[in-house]
């Protein structure tokens, strides 16, 4: 399946595939609806944008083999629209339920939707399931969380078709620190059979002031930085990953390269 990870962070961004009561230490509320945020400084490209105003508007993808693809964001305020790319891959369109991302769907050039991922909220407003469907190959898979006391995640994770999907096939549980995903564990049957870990650096993420990203920080067992950016995710299954950036003036990714399993990639942002 696809899935958006650097949308929600990092070069992975739009399309890659997927191996499949207190307060939690979830991420904050979206900047976006704070513009007074002191942390968030104007950004230099565009002095008329006010601190919390910061959005990516392209980012302009290399891989090692010289292969160049740009995405376009657009956005309705703070509340974003979709992500348009200049390939034959499907492009990304957003649907909010007020200040909450209701869906993503994701449609070829000829209109016709490849993937759906649904996402529904509790009466706390915290993501409480997410469902991605393909129509096209008749696949589904299916997340749930349940908030612990002591600020973890627990999640089950199913499989099914595009109708249904109540084949549970594993369970997993979220670790968070200042805000950040900073472990997953999964389980099989009971028995540990992965184990996740992310560091980040101390600057802006390019969407942390898009309304509705935070609570999607962890869905589909993609890690995104909320605040921040992925510096590390070392699993215990599959090569490191490594991040790292250089920074507008006010703290913004400028360039980013990622390096998996020796292939190594670059991103652009601008914003």
């Amino acid at each position: 399946m696809k899935k958006i990870i650097y949308f929600l962070g990092a070069f992975t961004l739009l399309l890659n595939s997927c191996s499949h009561d207190i307060e939690p230490n979830i991420p904050p509320s979206d900047s976006s609806t704070n513009p007074a945020n002191p942390t968030n400084p104007t950004n230099p490209t565009n002095p008329t944008n006010p601190a919390g105003s910061v959005l990516l508007k392209k980012t302009i993808h290399t891989d090692d083999s010289g292969n160049v693809s740009t995405w376009n964001y657009t956005y309705n305020g703070n509340k974003i629209v979709s992500a348009i790319d200049d390939t034959p891959e499907s492009d990304v369109y957003y649907t909010y339920n007020g200040d909450n991302i209701a869906k993503l769907t994701y449609k070829l050039n000829n209109g016709t939707i490849e993937q759906e991922d649904s996402y529904s909220y509790d009466s706390n407003g915290r993501i409480n399931s997410m469902t991605s469907i393909e129509p096209l190959d008749d696949l589904g898979h299916k997340e749930t969380y349940a908030y612990n006391a002591d600020g973890t995640i627990s999640v089950n994770y199913y499989s099914g078709d595009d109708v249904s999907q109540t084949n549970l096939d594993g369970t997993g549980k979220i670790y968070f620190a200042n805000g950040e995903v900073v472990k997953i564990e999964k389980f099989e049957n009971g028995s540990l059979i992965e184990t996740i870990t992310y560091t980040y650096d101390a600057k802006n993420n390019p969407f942390k002031n898009v309304v509705g990203y935070s609570k999607l920080s962890f869905a589909y067992t993609s890690v995104n930085g909320v605040n921040h950016n992925i510096l590390t995710e070392n699993s215990t299954t599959t090569p490191l990953t490594t991040y790292s950036y250089t920074y507008e003036s006010n703290d913004y990714p400028k360039t980013e390269t990622e390096t998996f399993g020796g292939i190594v990639t670059t991103i652009q942002h601008f914003y």
